[in-house]
């Protein structure tokens, strides 16, 4: 699996309180995660939201269970929190591909597996493109 160096980027053009966390895979960015403010209306608190957005689903290997979103009270825990999250995650694939059934798995699975989302080419025959 190639590592990539981890770097953070505003979500929206206009910067504001909502960063994606991303990484250079195969000379293309790939986003692991995303953390963002979330100010409740008619509350004395905000909160930062994250949630892991690359992530392998049930595909025929049991995958350990961790946290994969959650909120804290402070930007800097939300986004420890994601990148415990993905290290976690990355664990799990590498585990994954080393696991007596991964060879018997559909190749769409394999790819599931390896990139923690549906290949391209699923996307594009969802949305009809």
């Amino acid at each position: 699996m190639t590592q990539g160096r981890l770097y953070w980027q505003h979500t929206w053009p206009e910067e504001g309180p909502d960063f994606v966390l991303q990484r250079e895979r195969s000379g293309e960015p790939e986003t692991i995660g995303r953390v963002m403010l979330h100010r409740p209306v008619d509350a004395n608190v905000d909160y930062w939201m994250w949630t892991l957005t690359s992530r392998a689903g049930a595909v025929g290997i049991e995958k350990p269970v961790f946290e994969m979103s959650g909120s804290l009270v402070t930007q800097r825990g939300a986004r420890d929190a994601l990148i415990v999250a993905w290290r976690r995650e990355e664990a799990f694939r590498r585990e994954a591909q080393n696991h007596p059934a991964y060879p018997g798995l559909s190749s769409y699975a394999r790819e599931f597996i390896v990139n923690g989302q549906p290949p391209a080419a699923k996307w594009e025959r969802e949305l009809g493109d």
